[in-house]
């Protein structure tokens, strides 16, 4: 069963603060809930033995402030719910259900033709939360970032759908991690590969423009 994201309950006050200040600032603003697919995230077990991230279903939600010239300040939440699976042999396939969250904000750029279509670009930093479901683990907050692109095709002056790819990546460490206190042999350990966790999105969302 999916469990209800940890940070949603600071969605509803995060998007009254964000409409408050549009107002305050005259500006425009876009909310966005989004439905994508997200693929992506290796790791290494203390073995070397390949570990994997599901690829799964996602879902967030994207609030975009304009503030002029084409730009927009983004603020992105964006959620999934995976398992790490092992390619070793002999062993349940299923390591642990694992929940990965990115809270992100950064710069939008669209180009306005004329028209309803609008291409855009963006860039976002902030924090990815690696959240492992069971008892004796802890979540692990990294830092990270992401680039994307696409299009959105506005049908009125208030409504529109956005359509986007996105990379992700994680910073890590390099070398052995766990997902659990120093020294507690009860938890699941891994390894980072390559110092970077990258993940992929393609995703889809209704704009509600204010």
């Amino acid at each position: 069963m999916s469990r209800i994201p940890r940070w949603s309950r600071f969605l509803p006050v995060l998007i009254v603060f964000v409409l408050l200040g549009a107002m305050a600032a005259q500006a425009q603003v876009e909310i966005t809930p989004f439905a994508g697919y997200r693929i992506g995230g290796d790791l290494e077990d203390f073995d070397f033995a390949g570990v994997d991230l599901d690829d799964s279903e996602s879902y967030g939600l994207v609030v975009d402030i304009d503030v002029g010239g084409g730009f927009q300040v983004e603020l992105m939440y964006g959620n999934q719910d995976t398992a790490l699976t092992s390619s070793r042999l002999f062993e349940p396939d299923t390591i642990l259900d694992l929940e990965v969250e990115y809270i992100h904000g950064g710069v939008l750029y669209q180009w306005e033709p004329g028209g309803d279509v609008l291409p855009f670009i963006v860039g976002t930093i902030g924090v990815t939360r690696l959240i492992p479901d069971g008892p004796g683990y802890v979540t692990e907050d990294r830092f990270s970032g992401s680039i994307g692109g696409g299009v959105k095709l506005m049908i009125s002056d208030h409504i529109g759908f956005r359509f986007e790819g996105r990379g992700f990546s994680t910073v890590v460490d390099d070398g052995d991690d766990a997902f659990c206190e120093r020294g507690d042999r009860d938890c699941y350990r891994y390894r980072y590969d390559n110092e970077i966790l990258w993940q992929l999105e393609a995703r889809a969302g209704l704009i509600l423009r204010f």
